[in-house]
């Protein structure tokens, strides 16, 4: 994350602030880092947002509200645009070798078996979660919107692995914690290894 995006503020917390790219890709490149970075250590999501998204009160619900308000729910809603108006723009072809794994642009076969087995194990953990109880429900609410953009990238005919694995990463392993023994944990651990098996250069993710 570039100290350019992240300004600390001085003396008072919630005086932080952030100074977004222009650029429509740099700055959604700048905020999956983010998000991809607070899911590092338990606690980081909120510590972040104490400094950056202050709240009347020291309530923890509160102050995630406050980091999904104005990070997260807009980043999502701009990303989906983004990939909705973008799926069919040509790529510009780079040497493999020039660029890292988790960056690169790859071809998708989707008449294959393993693209339709990693597509509908996806839905079965969307199925799954959505059907689940427990959890806390605006974080299955980020889960959810995450799978969704991921499959969405999955029916395009190219994709970059680094957005891929910044929507997948979190989420799948978010869910294999939270709900372990259930049917949604049981079907994100199944879509692990399919997504894997499809596009082993995600395999670092989990």
């Amino acid at each position: 994350m570039s100290t350019e995006v992240i300004v600390q503020g001085r003396g008072m917390v919630g005086s932080g602030r952030l100074n977004w790219p222009d650029d429509l890709q740099e700055r959604l490149s700048s905020q999956l880092a983010l998000l991809e970075a607070l899911t590092e250590k338990e606690d980081s999501g909120w510590r972040f947002a104490m400094n950056f998204f202050p709240t009347r009160t020291n309530n923890l619900n509160d102050i995630v509200s406050e980091l999904n308000t104005h990070l997260f729910e807009p980043h999502a809603r701009e990303l989906r645009r983004y990939l909705a108006k973008n799926t069919n723009v040509p790529v510009v072809e780079v040497e493999p070798d020039e660029i890292p794994a988790s960056d690169r642009i790859v071809t998708l076969h989707h008449n294959t078996v393993a693209h339709d087995e990693a597509d509908a194990a996806l839905a079965n953990v969307e199925r799954d979660l959505q059907q689940a109880n427990d959890g806390d429900p605006q974080e299955k609410e980020r889960v959810l919107a995450e799978i969704g953009a991921a499959r969405r990238l999955l029916k395009a005919s190219q994709v970059r692995i680094a957005l891929l694995a910044g929507l997948l990463g979190s989420a799948l392993s978010w869910i294999t914690s939270q709900f372990a023994e259930t049917a949604a944990g049981k079907a994100a651990e199944w879509a692990i290894q399919k997504l894997t098996e499809y596009l082993p250069m995600l395999s670092d993710l989990f």
